[in-house]
């Protein structure tokens, strides 16, 4: 089997299994506490999440996966460092907000995020710039994610 395919079925798998063990600690919360918050006017249906998510794992993955075969370049370390700590970060997110309830602390983790996703962009753009390329729709959905947290942050815990 060819090693660049290995590569990005490996890539891409481990990045839907990220978004499909940490929707665990989603969906209970989605039904019980989330409705109960109260949101800012441009929070999207719930049902757009799971979709958006979805396709941004994909994209993920197939931009990791370039890496992944981009081996010799002398910034590899660096990008897989990156891409798997805010993979971390996109990991905990989940089970921090909805599962433990705290927005705060979550809204802290969406912003090492978004530090790890950009500094992950950084390298991607020095060893594959359609790899780079292919995280900005991540980026931006996340940097959405970030002020909507932040949102709720501020219409739930620090208004009140």
């Amino acid at each position: 089997m060819n090693k660049k395919y290995i590569n990005y079925v490996f890539s891409t798998t481990l990045c839907l299994l990220t978004g499909m063990l940490s929707s665990a600690a989603t969906s209970s919360s989605i039904k019980t506490w989330y409705p109960n918050l109260v949101k800012p006017f441009f929070t999207p249906p719930n049902w757009a999440f799971p979709i958006t998510w979805t396709i941004l794992y994909i994209i993920m993955g197939i931009s990791w996966g370039m890496i992944l075969s981009s081996r010799h370049h002398p910034q590899t370390k660096q990008a897989h460092f990156f891409f798997l700590l805010h993979l971390l970060f996109n990991f905990a997110w989940s089970f921090i907000y909805f599962g433990a309830h705290e927005i705060t602390y979550a809204w802290i983790d969406i912003n090492c995020l978004c530090i790890a996703l950009i500094a992950t962009i950084y390298y991607f753009y020095k060893i594959s710039k359609v790899a780079a390329y292919l995280m900005i729709p991540y980026l931006i959905w996340v940097c959405f994610a970030n002020v909507l947290n932040g949102s709720i942050w501020y219409l739930n815990i620090y208004h009140h």
